[in-house]
């Protein structure tokens, strides 16, 4: 594997890179395995709107918390399709998890603005 900065190349996923991630003081960390070359979106959703959040979809398995779930806090609305997590010190929202047919069933919603060096 080639490594580039945060990012490690993996041949079998394509463009897909592994990056690190995390919130500003650094009590929640992460990792995920993306293609940052496809673009990042903004979803429209009300809370994503106030966050201003610029992310992208993977599959759970290409998401891994490397800290501790009790950094974390979350919060759930609406159609609670969704629970969106944020660190407690901090309050910086860095990924949700969900579970939508249209996008193909489990996922997670990553903030690319926590990611590392990108």
């Amino acid at each position: 594997m080639e490594t580039q900065g945060t990012a490690e190349k993996n041949e079998a996923t394509g463009g897909a890179k592994t990056h690190a991630g995390s919130c500003h003081c650094g009590a929640v960390q992460f990792r995920v395995t993306a293609d940052l070359g496809k673009g990042a979106g903004r979803c429209n959703c009300s809370i994503c709107t106030k966050v201003a959040q610029l992310g992208g979809i993977v599959k759970p398995e290409a998401f891994e918390l490397l800290s501790s779930e009790e950094n974390l806090s979350s919060y759930e609305w609406g159609g609670r399709t969704s629970q969106r997590y944020f660190c407690k010190r901090c309050g910086i929202h860095c990924f949700a998890r969900g579970n939508l047919a249209v996008l193909g069933g489990a996922y997670v919603s990553v903030n690319y603005n926590c990611l590392d060096g990108v």
